[in-house]
């Protein structure tokens, strides 16, 4: 443009050229394009900013789209010319992986299954972050809560260490050990956590151990424990437990 443009008489030609004006604001519009030439000359420019963009982005498109037929055409053509030995491969490659995926699944117990079902990892405790003393306690907590296991289990090891009847960390680093599929490690605190009726973490310690014993198809121990937590899905899970054991 050879002059300058406001912002506002800008806006002003872009909702004149899109036809968002109000009755009031196009004939003022209308007005000044008979007294004022420049302005008349603006709005001839922007339109024609506009246009070239749309065509651009148009042409665009295009190449874009004959670029997308051009590679179906090729896989068509690639599909044409395949023989018939090889859709014969292809179907059997298609029935051994079949055939892999359910002796896969075919391989879970019921325990297994209904452990997956039923096992969503404790979300942690609210964390301040603050400089003060629990700072480590905080940074091992926002670890596992990321999902971070590892370095979660390895502060939650080192916390203990200053204070090794703590039943907050010894469950915490049970539950990493159990994210980190260390079964038995996991079992091992959870039972000491458990154990601990004064605990806040003991009825979340037995439903863990009641998941691990269904893990391993002890239906009966699964069962004490699963009782023991007083989870609200307890008796949903006691009743689907009972069901996969035959009792």
């Amino acid at each position: 443009m050879n002059s300058s443009l406001s912002l506002e008489d800008f806006e002003l030609i872009e909702d004149y050229i899109a036809g968002s004006l109000d009755s009031a604001k196009l004939e003022e519009v209308r007005m000044r394009t008979i007294s004022d030439q420049e302005f008349a000359a603006h709005i001839e420019e922007i339109k024609g900013l506009q246009f070239g963009v749309e065509r651009a982005v148009l042409a665009s498109k295009l190449d874009s789209f004959h670029s997308e037929l051009s590679h179906l055409d090729k896989n068509a053509q690639q599909r044409k010319i395949r023989p018939l030995w090889f859709w014969g491969v292809a179907a059997s490659l298609f029935l051994i992986m079949s055939a892999g995926v359910w002796w896969i699944m075919g391989e879970k117990s019921s325990g297994e299954k209904l452990y997956q079902a039923y096992f969503k990892t404790d979300p942690g405790l609210v964390t301040s972050m603050s400089a003060g003393s629990g700072y480590d306690f905080d940074r091992a907590m926002v670890d596992y809560k990321s999902g971070e296991y590892l370095k979660a289990k390895e502060a939650f090891e080192s916390l203990l260490k200053k204070s090794s009847q703590n039943d907050t960390l010894i469950y915490f680093l049970a539950m990493s050990e159990l994210n980190l599929q260390n079964d038995q490690a996991a079992e091992k605190l959870l039972l000491a956590v458990s154990e601990d009726t004064a605990s806040g973490f003991s009825k979340d310690s037995f439903w863990y151990l009641g998941l691990l014993a269904l893990k391993e198809e002890d239906y009966a121990l699964a069962k004490k424990y699963v009782n023991q937590s007083g989870r609200p899905k307890s008796n949903e899970l006691i009743q689907a437990l009972e069901e996969a054991s035959g009792k």
